[in-house]
């Protein structure tokens, strides 16, 4: 036969009460454990810092490198060559062709080979790994960041080729692939703005990331807002 309720009280004195009112409900206990473990989850990801840090260096190489061949190299060959270097132009006919090859002279146009075969081959490389670092710092979604990835590979790609194809082409404006250059440039251009468009894409993304996890308390050091 049990205990009544009165007997347990003058048995165990208030140890039952106590025992009921130090124990928290379930749904509370379960919603603590779901804030903290998402609070850390959200800390606790050294792997993103570190990406972005990478994104970052490689953001910094790559623009002092195209700082330096768009605003130092190219433009000391258009001065040599008495117009703008054919590759600084959106479009370009075979007069123009012409007007550098004579304007650069035999000597000069081998120096603009061997450009093309140094910082105009190194800097398109590093451009694309940092932007192909930064897409993947930015954890889109596994298409997207394929497809986003594809821009920068593709404008280095026809970068590299385009100078080759350039090459020929000035070297005999005559006979050589003149129109073909052209058209390289030209969707090299396009391929430029796009990532940069892109950048522009990933900055407002992760703007926007930063807002919502501040609203949400979720920021490091950040105490939650209750």
């Amino acid at each position: 036969m049990g205990l009544s309720k009165g007997q347990k009280k003058r048995l165990y004195g208030n140890n039952i009460e106590a025992k009921t009112t130090i124990a928290p409900p379930a749904e509370t206990a379960h919603k603590a454990r779901t804030q903290s473990v998402r609070h850390d989850s959200v800390e606790a990801n050294p792997e993103s810092g570190k990406s972005f840090m990478f994104a970052g260096v490689a953001f910094v190489i790559a623009v002092l490198l195209m700082l330096y061949y768009y605003l130092w190299v190219l433009p000391e060959m258009s001065e040599r060559a008495g117009t703008t270097i054919s590759e600084l132009k959106f479009w370009f006919d075979q007069q123009h062709a012409l007007a550098v090859n004579q304007g650069l002279g035999r000597d000069m146009l081998v120096q603009y080979q061997y450009i093309h075969r140094s910082s105009g081959l190194i800097f398109p490389l590093i451009f694309a790994g940092a932007w192909v670092a930064m897409i993947s710092a930015s954890q889109f979604a596994k298409t997207v960041s394929r497809l986003m990835m594809a821009v920068p590979v593709l404008w280095a790609l026809v970068f590299i080729l385009g100078n080759f194809v350039l090459d020929a082409a000035l070297a005999n404006p005559a006979t050589g692939p003149v129109g073909v250059a052209a058209l390289l440039v030209a969707v090299r251009w396009v391929l430029f703005i796009a990532c940069w468009a892109q950048l522009g894409w990933m900055a407002v993304r992760l703007v926007q990331g930063k807002i919502d996890a501040f609203s949400r308390g979720e920021l490091k050091g950040q105490q939650p807002i209750r």
